[in-house]
């Protein structure tokens, strides 16, 4: 074989072990998030806030995006009362 098929096939195993390993990644964080997020996450992101399990660890609120990523967060956090509080006043949309 020539160093190019080589070099090819090198590129094409990353990118099939990188996306292998993307899926499980997402798999993993929209389960289980095993420590906070610390960073301030825009008020338009959240979706719906449900309590964590009362036999978790740790209590925590989970802020679903838009897109379906859960991201666990300590509710005692200002920021994150704030946003639960826009979230939960936000009107419901009439279905009819």
């Amino acid at each position: 074989p020539t160093y190019l098929s080589i070099y090819l096939s090198i590129i094409y195993l990353s990118i099939y072990y990188l996306s292998i390993y993307s899926i499980y990644l997402s798999i993993y964080l929209s389960t289980y998030l095993p420590t906070f997020l610390l960073i301030h996450l825009p008020t338009y992101l959240p979706t719906y806030l449900p309590e964590t399990r009362p036999d978790c660890p740790r209590a925590g609120v989970i802020f679903i995006t838009r897109k379906g990523l859960r991201v666990c967060v300590n509710p005692n956090l200002g920021w994150v009362q704030k946003v639960r509080g826009k979230i939960d006043w936000k009107p419901v949309e009439s279905s009819n």
